[in-house]
């Protein structure tokens, strides 16, 4: 998985990279932080912590570079240490759901200023008038059918993007990464990625 950069508060920097099941749910968090003044360490608390609290801004490589000098990326795996998730099996599928699955990717904290905008453009996603569910798109791609909503779900801060797969999901693992991917580059904090079915 890609590596993703965090700003945290009181100037430092986390480092995160997605552990995944081989159906593309999520296991844990690998976390690296640095601190100013005592440089790198393994930043699994930090990261339970900032999707508890939404207390991060994601950024980008080049940004962090800005906040001190980044080792290359397998040093930083080196340094990680696991926020591990709870493992929660689908739920059984019936015959007619054969070739079905259901997934969520569960956010925190809050879209930019433009990023539901922003997210039109990156996805074909059209939005919805509907004060829960943001945006809906579906998407083809070797005989598979993807169709995805973005929505608010539970208080205040959580969102969901939740992905319908229909086919044998050869790509469903890219689709996944880059629904998250997309989500994050709008400012929200990716939770987890868990499967309904």
């Amino acid at each position: 998985m890609r590596l993703d950069y965090y700003a945290v508060p009181g100037g430092a920097l986390l480092v995160e990279a997605y552990a995944l099941a081989t159906d593309h749910t999520t296991l844990g968090v690998d976390a690296a932080v640095w601190y100013p003044g005592t440089g790198w360490s393994g930043g699994a608390e930090v990261s339970r912590e900032i999707r508890r609290t939404a207390a991060a801004t994601p950024i980008k490589r080049a940004d962090a570079a800005g906040v001190c000098a980044l080792p290359a990326e397998d040093v930083l795996r080196s340094l990680m240490t696991r926020y591990d998730l709870p493992v929660e099996e689908p739920l059984r599928l019936t015959a007619a759901e054969e070739g079905v699955r259901v997934y969520r990717i569960l956010c925190t904290g809050e879209l930019s200023p433009d990023g539901l905008v922003n997210l039109t453009m990156i996805w074909p996603m059209t939005l919805r008038d509907d004060p829960r569910v943001l945006g809906s798109a579906r998407y083809e791609l070797g005989g598979d059918e993807y169709l995805w909503d973005l929505r608010r779900v539970g208080p205040a801060g959580l969102w969901a993007v939740d992905v319908t797969a229909v086919g044998d999901g050869a790509s469903l693992g890219a689709l996944l990464e880059h629904l998250r991917a997309g989500v994050r580059d709008q400012g929200l904090i990716p939770v987890a990625i868990t499967r309904f079915r």
